[in-house]
Formats: structure tokens, C-alpha cells, sequence
């Protein structure tokens, strides 16, 4: 996974983000309770390793809740399956619709191919990739069966 790019789209839209609430990164470290030079760390992609930027989940939340967004926004990829490298087109806009599951493909278990790291998003039709149409949304209530151990999936009505 090239981190890097993933990295560079969160640093764009966490400083589109503080820009659009108006503050300076002071004011964002402050509300946040982080520190300015992490601040400015994240939104060029640096750490103190000189790698990509890597936020704990800690840290995404308290931006999130500091910024009033849901921490959705933050992260770039966050409405799509996540692929080996993050396109550019996740810098510039920072609406987000998420609806999750799409198919119940979505929630079935991993194949044993899957498991040994074949992607099953290879061969998946993923809504706007060429070629694809958005297949009809259908929810699933996913619980633990006890006796098995195994997910199972039981369609709900549409609310």
C-alpha cells in the first residue's frame, strides 16, 4: 500500500478543513489538544522518521471533534474501498455519502483465496469504476451465530 499518498490526501483535507473553519494552526492544536508542529506535520505529510504521516486513531478523533466533522471527512477514501494507492481526486472535494453495505457481497466471509491475499475487490463491480453499475442496496443486520462461529446475514427491510 503506497501509505504515502493516503497520508498526502489527509494532510490536504485536514488543512482545507481548518481554512474552511477559519483558524490558524495554533487555534487548531489548542482545540484539539495536539501540538501545533503535529498540526503542521500533518498537513505536509511528515513525521519525525521522515515518513509518511500516520495519525492513531486518538488523534484523527480529537481533529474530527475539534473541527465539528464527521471524522469521515478526514479520512481520504473513506466512502470507497480502499486500493493500493490514494487518486488525487480525494484532495479536492471533502463531501462524503456513505451507505454501506451495497451488496451482500459486502458482508459475506472471505473466500480461503481472499484469506491467502487475493483481493476480491479485483473482480468486484465497485459503483464508478468503468464499466460497473450501481447495484441495488440492500442492509444487512450481521450477528455471531453461537453455534457456529460464522457471520450471518439476514436482509432487513428498507427503512
Amino acid at each position: 500500500m503506497h501509505l504515502r499518498s493516503y497520508g498526502y490526501a489527509f494532510g490536504v483535507r485536514l488543512k482545507k478543513l481548518r481554512l474552511m473553519r477559519e483558524l490558524t494552526q495554533e487555534e487548531l492544536a489548542t482545540k484539539s489538544g495536539l501540538s501545533r508542529n503535529m498540526i503542521v506535520n500533518y498537513e505536509r505529510n511528515l513525521s519525525r522518521e521522515e515518513k509518511p504521516a500516520n495519525p492513531t486513531l486518538d488523534r484523527i478523533y480529537r481533529l474530527a471533534q475539534a473541527l465539528q466533522v464527521p471524522v469521515a471527512v478526514l479520512l481520504p477514501c473513506a466512502t470507497t474501498a480502499v486500493t493500493d494507492k490514494c487518486q488525487p481526486e480525494e484532495t479536492k472535494n471533502l463531501a462524503i455519502d456513505v451507505t454501506w453495505p451495497l451488496t451482500e457481497d459486502d458482508t459475506a466471509p472471505f473466500s480461503p483465496a481472499e484469506v491467502d491475499g487475493d483481493s476480491r475487490l479485483d473482480n468486484h463491480r465497485m459503483p464508478g469504476k468503468p464499466g460497473s453499475t450501481r447495484p441495488a442496496i440492500r442492509h444487512f443486520d450481521v450477528a455471531l451465530s453461537t453455534h457456529h462461529n460464522r457471520h450471518q446475514r439476514t436482509p432487513r427491510p428498507h427503512a
